[in-house]
């Protein structure tokens, strides 16, 4: 894990920008491409700054294969199911990976699963109302109104993102 200086600029460095995501995810249902490069960018300041260098590659490489892995994945569950998880959430997983220590994985993957399946029920609950007020679902990308059920996983990303950041560097301080 980050040593503590690099681990607070990390933390700082990455609140405003889940923060953008999750806004940018919820009101267009978009992740623009510059966020996962900007998390890239914070994680390879940081790291170079707060990790051995072979951790550093071992990072970036962990991103690169997951980016490779979730993107057939996404290819092949976009043809069977389209528009549940977007390319912007396949990017943003990936740049997000080497930030997390090999020993949480379990713990972070536990963390995302349950603030998906909370937000999932935030968004039902708004879902249903918005559907019952306007007889729509929800707005697409473009921001027309569409008759389908969308789910901003980028949320959930941005949320564990800032959550597993913040549990680290909160036990950095004590």
């Amino acid at each position: 894990m980050l040593q503590p200086p690099a681990l607070w600029v990390a933390f700082a460095a990455m609140l405003p920008l889940m923060a953008y995501t999750a806004w940018s995810d919820i009101r267009y249902l978009k992740i623009p491409n510059w966020v996962p490069v900007a998390a890239v960018v914070v994680f390879l300041v940081t790291g170079l700054w707060g990790l051995p260098l072979d951790r550093v590659l071992w990072g970036l490489a962990a991103g690169a294969v997951t980016l490779i892995v979730f993107f057939l994945l996404w290819a092949l569950a976009d043809s069977f199911s389209p528009g549940n998880l977007g390319a912007g959430d396949v990017k943003l997983i990936a740049a997000l990976v080497p930030f997390v220590d090999l020993a949480d994985a379990a713990q972070t993957l536990v963390l995302f699963t349950v603030l998906v399946i909370l937000l999932a029920v935030v968004f039902l609950m708004v879902w249903a109302m918005t559907r019952r007020r306007t007889g729509y679902a929800s707005l697409d990308q473009s921001g027309k109104k569409v008759r389908k059920l969308t789910s901003p996983f980028g949320v959930a990303l941005a949320l564990t993102a800032v959550l597993y950041l913040g549990l680290k560097t909160w036990d950095s301080l004590a």
